[in-house]
């Protein structure tokens, strides 16, 4: 079943909303913080981020996506995160929102979509599986802190 819900481009407008969904995603954020980091995607055009709009003035949810061109692989498009909200999950909205990435990737010449998905999240793994992503390896992220 799927709710009364558009899909569109995020604004700033829409801070408040993706600042409680990155929450339960569990990334809290300062919300200073997230509107410098959404202003620079919003003003990148390999990047975008779309809100499941139910029309109440909250987003019931957002993938943010952007092109990653290496030397490897031919360009494609990375989902970089995407969560619903509790009350609006197992409603077809996350399905909405990667559908609308895709789009956004073939409108670009873009013909993969990749992403990755926390090893404990299995719900998630079954949710891509379902959507037609298949597991192409497992690795280790790591990251460095650099010194100020």
């Amino acid at each position: 079943m799927t709710p009364n819900i558009t899909i569109r481009r995020a604004t700033l407008d829409d801070l408040e909303s993706i600042l409680t969904l990155a929450e339960q995603l569990g990334y809290p954020t300062e919300p200073e913080a997230m509107a410098n980091r959404m202003n620079s995607i919003l003003s990148t055009p390999e990047k975008i981020i779309f809100v499941a709009d139910p029309g109440d003035g909250n987003a019931a949810g957002y993938i943010q996506a952007s092109h990653h061109v290496s030397i490897e692989v031919d360009p494609l498009v990375e989902i970089d995160g995407l969560v619903v909200s509790r009350d609006h999950r197992r409603q077809g909205i996350g399905g909405m929102l990667i559908a609308a990435v895709e789009e956004w990737a073939r409108e670009s010449g873009i013909h993969t979509v990749r992403l990755h998905t926390n090893i404990i999240r299995e719900e998630a793994h079954k949710f891509y599986k379902d959507l037609g992503f298949t597991i192409n390896k497992t690795q280790y992220s790591m990251v460095k802190k650099l010194p100020d």
